[in-house]
């Protein structure tokens, strides 16, 4: 109905022009648009000045003879991305496609955010990074060559064995070979069997080094995970099923920078696990002025990323549409 009545609009306009008028501006269009012919060609075969097509051409578009519509296959993205940033006062946000093959996914987004994480260094910057599957292909995106000396920090304490074909170092040694700068690391376990162990290697000088740099950090580099079996923490051995068990009572839903387990609303849960973690604190993460810039992919995210953005954990986002898209609908926006 709305393309007829332009129609009809666009045939008004135009009986008030000349007919011969008319005809040649619907010939030039068709020449240059359809036909691809250059405006010297258009002119020579008219017997006309160059710009006198140039002229007619733009009455083409200003009397609705010629209308140019662009469809932008990224639309959706970014349309995401803004109701994202609006909704959870973000400095920005990167939506990347979905696909069903999650790998891909994961290397497609780490692309793009090692770009956008080049934004918010300097030369003189400390980059504290967390580790995971997503932030190794961020750190294996990044050149070497970058003219800026970035001082690369470990913010929690890692694992003994290989989870995902992975070391534990892997990200922070991978990051700091792209800046050509040697990576402090946090010799340490992400959650050790009590929390007297953690207060004896919170006191340990070589720890308290790295955890001083890390407090400094401009720009914290994370992700964030969920409370299942399946995922990294267990994976990598240091949950066991009464740690998953007692998580669920207190309602956690999300994980993020070595083990600090969150609720809904982004708060620190009340349990015996954020009592065993070896590293930075949520609150000091989220409290001292930094850019925390996570990279999350997956739908089996969605909860943890929404209590992460609740809580006000994150400031730039690279994620995928389609946990982009879970986010909203749980805000009760459909796109």
């Amino acid at each position: 109905m709305k393309l007829i009545q332009q129609h009809e609009k666009n045939f008004r306009s135009m009986l008030i022009m000349d007919y011969e008028r008319i005809k040649l501006l619907v010939n030039v269009a068709k020449k240059y648009y359809l036909d691809g012919e250059d405006q010297g060609k258009i002119a020579k075969e008219l017997g006309i000045s160059r710009a006198s097509v140039c002229r007619i051409l733009k009455e083409c578009r200003e009397s609705n003879i010629v209308t140019i519509s662009i469809n932008d296959p990224l639309y959706r993205l970014n349309e995401v991305a803004i109701l994202l940033k609006q909704k959870f006062n973000l400095l920005d946000v990167n939506v990347v496609p979905s696909t069903t093959n999650l790998n891909e996914d994961k290397k497609r987004a780490g692309k793009v955010a090692a770009n956008a994480l080049l934004n918010y260094l300097k030369d003189g910057s400390y980059l504290g990074t967390s580790f995971g599957t997503t932030l190794y292909e961020v750190a294996c995106s990044l050149s070497p060559g970058s003219n800026k000396k970035v001082e690369v920090i470990q913010i929690h304490g890692g694992f003994s064995n290989t989870v995902d074909y992975m070391p534990t170092n892997a990200v922070a040694e991978k990051l700091a070979h792209a800046f050509f700068t040697t990576p402090h690391y946090l010799p340490a376990p992400a959650i050790v069997d009590s929390s007297k162990t953690r207060e004896i290697l919170l006191n340990e000088n070589s720890l308290k080094r790295t955890l001083d740099l890390a407090r400094k950090a401009d720009v914290i580099l994370m992700t964030v995970g969920g409370v299942d079996r399946s995922e990294f923490m267990a994976r990598a051995g240091f949950l066991n099923e009464s740690d998953l068990d007692e998580l669920k009572k207190v309602g956690a839903v999300g994980e993020t920078c070595g083990g600090q387990y969150y609720d809904s609303e982004g708060r620190l849960c009340e349990c015996d696990v954020n009592k065993r973690t070896v590293g930075l604190t949520l609150e000091e993460i989220k409290t001292i002025p930094r850019i925390k810039f996570a990279v999350v992919i997956g739908r089996h995210k969605i909860d943890a990323l929404h209590g992460a953005l609740k809580g006000g954990l994150i400031d730039v986002l690279t994620v995928d549409l389609e946990t982009a898209s879970g986010i909203l609908r749980k805000e009760g926006i459909e796109v």
